[in-house]
């Protein structure tokens, strides 16, 4: 993995980046967690623009091991804050 694509869906433009080095290592679910965990605030709506989509590939895709073929989806799915109450 050397680059990463990312897709700004509001204004419909593309971009490749190179691999930051915390990134480099990892794969699959532990790329996705990573990338929400520092890139996501905690509190962003599920459907708001601050949410991200992350699909990633295992770390052993493209090898001959056995279900080498999965890849991982993730989104931050949190709830808005609370409402205060009257």
């Amino acid at each position: 993995m050397s680059r990463l694509l990312r897709v700004n869906m509001t204004d419909r433009t593309t971009t490749y980046e190179e691999v930051p080095e915390h990134y480099r290592h990892w794969g699959g679910r532990g790329l996705t967690s990573m990338v929400i965990a520092r890139e996501v605030p905690p509190t962003c709506h599920p459907l708001g623009p601050n949410n991200k989509l992350v699909i990633a590939p295992g770390i052993v895709s493209g090898t001959a091991a056995p279900t080498s073929c999965s890849s991982w989806v993730r989104r931050r799915w949190c709830s808005p804050p609370p409402r205060s109450r009257c």
